[in-house]
């Protein structure tokens, strides 16, 4: 059935190229939720939308049976005069079929299918507002090599097997944010070589393989800097980015460098963050002195103390201690000198107050707390 439907569209979409020179506006929004739709839009040929282009059940999509498979019906389609969404269809692999594409007035939003590619939006040149990709399953951004400026956000988040960002290569300006989070396989930056401002924030962030930044002509961040929790990018990185700007036209909002790799550290590092469940966690830290992400310790009902943890001097982002019906003391954390973030020790029933504060005024004493400090419902030993 669905290799009829694909020798149907494709038949469709090649009568199309005979008419290409009519223009044909569809005036409002346009919703496609089935392969049927598709071959609505081809029999009547438009070329434009006054309106949003939707692909898909924004909501509750399992409540319906409809799917898209294909989109090759839609290559009369130049322009969209509202935005352009592609969401929650996991039999769509594609946007092959947009590939006249030249503009989209608002955001393109694309997001919870199956998508690998861009390609099909290789004639994409301009969009009027935010571009938010979150596949998990692309791999590739070529399809927007077309793209020189974004006049709103740029958010690429939640891929799981992105390596690069070729294709957003042409990209000099950026009016919104770039955010650029939760990508468990991106390994580098380079390809925005050429990005010159960010009118809003510079959001890096929770990239657990990320190890290059590369953005050499960065000049301006309007908003906020913040570059936390890439487990491989070495701080040292982050704040030459952040010198770079700022001996430019500069940083206008709040800058963050947390949670990254200190490359300069001495001694095994625990790249990412890292949870201590039972005595095994534990004793599988020993001899660490640094974890670059989180720490925590949590519902452990074998864990009297942390004796283990003795070579532990530095944590990267933040420290938890929580839920910990056995623990008594905290021995083990007695080098602990430094925590980048949140410092949060509660809800351990037989663990004495005073036993945090005390951790706690030892790390304040020597490197520092970067964040809050919760010490609550813990055992009261006065």
């Amino acid at each position: 059935m669905v290799r009829q439907l694909t020798l149907v569209l494709a038949l469709i979409s090649s009568l199309m190229v005979f008419s290409c020179d009519v223009n044909r506006e569809y005036d409002g929004n346009y919703g496609i939720y089935s392969d049927l739709d598709v071959i609505a839009f081809a029999l009547a040929g438009y070329t434009s939308i006054s309106g949003s282009l939707v692909i898909g059940h924004s909501e509750y999509p399992d409540l319906f049976t409809e799917v898209v498979t294909s989109l090759n019906g839609l290559s009369s389609l130049k322009h969209i005069g509202g935005s352009l969404f592609i969401r929650r269809h996991d039999h769509l692999k594609s946007v092959n079929g947009l590939q006249n594409l030249e503009s989209v007035g608002e955001d393109v939003i694309i997001h919870s299918n199956s998508i690998r590619n861009l390609d099909g939006l290789r004639s994409l040149e301009s969009v009027g507002g935010n571009i938010r990709i979150g596949e998990e399953n692309i791999t590739s951004l070529q399809g927007l090599a077309n793209l020189t400026s974004v006049n709103g956000d740029l958010s690429i988040r939640s891929s799981s097997f992105l390596t690069g960002l070729e294709g957003l290569d042409n990209i000099s300006t950026i009016n919104g944010s770039l955010i650029v989070s939760l990508n468990d396989s991106l390994e580098s930056l380079t390809a925005l070589k050429n990005l010159v401002s960010i009118g809003g924030n510079l959001e890096i962030n929770d990239n657990e393989k990320l190890s290059m930044l590369g953005v050499d002509d960065l000049s301006l961040v309007s908003g906020f800097f913040s570059i936390t929790m890439n487990a491989n990018l070495l701080t040292s990185d982050a704040e030459a980015l952040r010198d770079q700007v700022l001996s430019r036209d500069g940083i206008f909002g709040t800058i963050m460098i947390e949670g990254n790799l200190d490359g300069a550290y001495p001694g095994p590092v625990w790249k990412g963050n890292y949870l201590i469940e039972n005595h095994s966690d534990l004793i599988a830290l020993s001899g660490y002195n640094y974890v670059s992400g989180d720490l925590e310790i949590m519902s452990a009902s074998d864990i009297a103390d942390l004796i283990g943890l003795e070579s532990l001097t530095r944590v990267g982002h933040s420290l938890r201690i929580y839920n910990n019906d056995s623990l008594t003391r905290l021995e083990g954390l007695q080098n602990m000198a430094s925590v980048g973030n949140a410092y949060a020790v509660y809800g351990n029933i037989e663990l004495c107050t005073s036993a945090a504060e005390a951790l706690r005024d030892q790390i304040l004493a020597d490197g520092g707390i970067g964040g809050l400090t919760q010490i609550r419902e813990n055992k009261d030993c006065e």
